[in-house]
């Protein structure tokens, strides 16, 4: 009976134990845990469900779902929510905020939390990270400022931000205006990168910039 006993506890603990990182989450998670890291990824154009890897006239395939494998570790849960495609930047950027606030609520310290854009996706992590307003969080922009982030300066962001552009892309610049803006810049990074490929280097997880990427990421920045 003992044994039996056992046995069934160690069931219970299997089926109750959660998600472990490492993995890569389409949806918000539905059991937080405070303590661990947390990362989401912010894809760039629009997408389709019938293409999950779209083509892009110049730069070929988006590889969304090889991006987000070669960005998965076990040090830390990935997120990446898909966008429909008629949610706009505003809306992303609130739902993106949203989601961070819960993780906080539910006992995750802001300096475990990184959020990775690239493109359009970026934008709306700098957006997001304008509305809540964190100085620990943690901001990663691929190819990330242009447009409004260059052109409005209520555009603010707060928190510890890497920066990476290539050093042929025609869409973008730097991102060293948003350490003149106020906000709270806790730290900032930024490399530009000489593949020739411009935009079309974050298409595909080259390791040229997943590397480091993920080092950062797994890097406690409040500590330097």
């Amino acid at each position: 009976m003992r044994y039996y006993i056992h046995a069934l506890s160690l069931i219970w603990l299997v089926l109750s134990s959660p998600v472990c990182a490492g993995e890569v989450s389409t949806t918000f998670p539905d059991k937080i845990i405070p303590g661990d890291k947390y990362v989401f990824y912010v894809h760039g154009g629009k997408y389709d469900q019938t293409n999950k890897i779209p083509d892009h006239a110049v730069f070929g395939k988006y590889d969304l779902e090889g991006i987000t494998q070669a960005l998965q570790d076990d040090s830390y849960h990935l997120i990446a929510m898909p966008r429909p495609v008629k949610m706009k930047k505003l809306g992303a950027s609130a739902r993106l905020a949203s989601n961070v606030e819960q993780l906080i609520l539910n006992g995750v310290n802001p300096k475990d939390i990184s959020l990775v854009g690239f493109s359009s996706g970026a934008i709306i992590v700098i957006l997001a990270a304008s509305k809540l307003e964190k100085d620990q969080i943690n901001l990663v922009l691929l190819a990330g400022c242009a447009g409004v982030v260059m052109w409005d300066n209520s555009v603010k962001v707060w928190g510890h931000v890497l920066s990476l552009y290539d050093k042929k892309d025609d869409f973008v610049a730097s991102c060293t205006v948003l350490k003149s803006r106020g906000g709270s810049v806790s730290s900032f990074a930024e490399t530009v990168l000489n593949s020739g490929k411009g935009h079309g280097v974050f298409f595909n997880p080259a390791p040229e910039w997943v590397d480091p990427v993920k080092q950062w990421i797994k890097t406690d920045h409040t500590k330097k």
